[in-house]
């Protein structure tokens, strides 16, 4: 691998843009909700994706989808869902 490739594939880890948190939670005591938020006032300026099966928007986010739903491409996928729901 070239240095160039080696740049890029570090800086999609790093600089993801686009995040698909899994197992999003419009419930502010829950870890999904707690990822976004943080996301957000960090000043996240790519899409955030909410994956939650329940649907519903989270925190001025559009509903909630199962990944496989997600149109746009998934740079980096979070989750905060227990192993068992995965």
């Amino acid at each position: 691998m070239d240095a160039l490739n080696k740049e890029t594939a570090v800086s999609r880890i790093l600089e993801p843009h686009s995040v698909a948190v899994i197992g999003a939670s419009a419930g502010p005591s829950k870890r999904g909700y707690q990822i976004i938020n943080a996301l957000q006032k960090a000043g996240y300026s790519y899409s955030i994706l909410p994956v939650n099966p329940k649907g519903g928007a989270i925190r001025d986010l559009p509903g909630s989808c199962p990944i496989r739903w997600c149109s746009s491409g998934v740079a980096k996928p979070l989750t905060s869902a227990p192993l068992v729901a995965l």
